[in-house]
């Protein structure tokens, strides 16, 4: 017997006509709905909500990736960078548990794409307010206090572009890639010193490094409040970071 598809009460009752005026015509059931099947679409037909057709409901996630990012930011800010899993962060995205892996390997790779957010922040924070044609020296000033504001407004970047939680940084392309952009901010103040002759002699990336180990090791002392900066200086966190990198350059500019 044919199927026939029908979407209203009005189609049912023509077929239902149709099929009592053809009892004699055996050859034209072939074209007619059983009775069985005809009380069966009527159950269909009366159970289907008055109205235009709805559209299929399902999840759907704009940007998942970014959801997860914000989701690992929100863990590590409450629980540190090792206290939560992916699951904890597809719970908090509102997906399956097994969608995050669409985006990332493991939890090292969430905590990868994290870092490499964080230095691409941490640039544009040392891009901020810094005049066209600005000296070296303080130049190099404002890339340190930058690196400290940011550290401050963003702590769960900070702790894990810096944190041992991600083993083997350079095998993450884009984390690499950022963090290398963010060592040459500071880089290029420092060899532009060199050729000035204001620090000859000097190496510009033990320099790099010295400057960056100084102020990397203040602002870890400040997030994990180690230390009592309204008891030192003028009391405030620019004015001992000031302080601090004025010693440093002046002792490099003349070692004993």
């Amino acid at each position: 017997m044919a199927e026939h598809n029908v979407d209203s009460l009005d189609e049912l009752e023509q077929l239902e006509q149709r099929l009592a005026g053809s009892l004699d015509a055996t050859p034209a059931l072939n074209h007619l709905p059983a009775p069985r099947q005809l009380k069966r679409a009527r159950r269909e037909v009366r159970r289907r909500p008055v109205g235009p057709p709805q559209p299929k409901q399902g999840y759907h996630h704009g940007d998942l990736a970014r959801a997860l990012i914000d989701g690992a930011i929100t863990l590590i800010n409450e629980q540190g960078p090792r206290g939560w899993s992916l699951r904890a962060v597809a719970k908090l995205a509102g997906v399956s548990p097994a969608a995050p892996y669409r985006h990332f390997a493991d939890k090292e790779a969430l905590l990868a794409a994290v870092a490499e957010e964080g230095f691409l922040m941490l640039q544009e924070f040392m891009d901020e307010d810094i005049p066209e044609g600005l000296a070296p020296r303080p130049r190099l000033e404002r890339l340190g206090l930058a690196y400290v504001r940011f550290a401050q407004r963003h702590p769960a970047h900070f702790r894990v572009m810096f944190g041992p939680d991600i083993e083997n940084k350079p095998s993450y392309t884009g984390l690499y890639e950022a963090s290398q952009q963010t060592f040459t901010r500071i880089l290029e103040n420092f060899e532009a010193l060199c050729t000035r002759g204001e620090l000859a002699g000097h190496d510009p990336e033990v320099l790099t490094l010295a400057f960056w180990a100084q102020i990397h090791g203040l602002t870890s002392l400040i997030l994990d409040r180690q230390v009592a900066v309204d008891t030192l200086g003028d009391g405030t966190i620019p004015g001992l970071a000031n302080t601090l990198m004025t010693l440093l350059l002046n002792g490099m500019a003349h070692p004993q």
